[in-house]
């Protein structure tokens, strides 16, 4: 593992990517199940 350059560059696509997971998880209006850990 290597040392990061900058944290922002680390937390904010990790918080993209977990913001995702959670709307598709609570998005109940498609009418069909969430995807199970992952991103559809």
């Amino acid at each position: 593992m290597k040392p990061l350059s900058s944290v922002s560059d680390f937390i904010e696509p990790f918080c993209e990517r977990e913001l995702s997971i959670i709307d598709q998880v609570h998005d109940t209006d498609n009418g069909s199940k969430p995807v199970a850990f992952g991103v559809s």
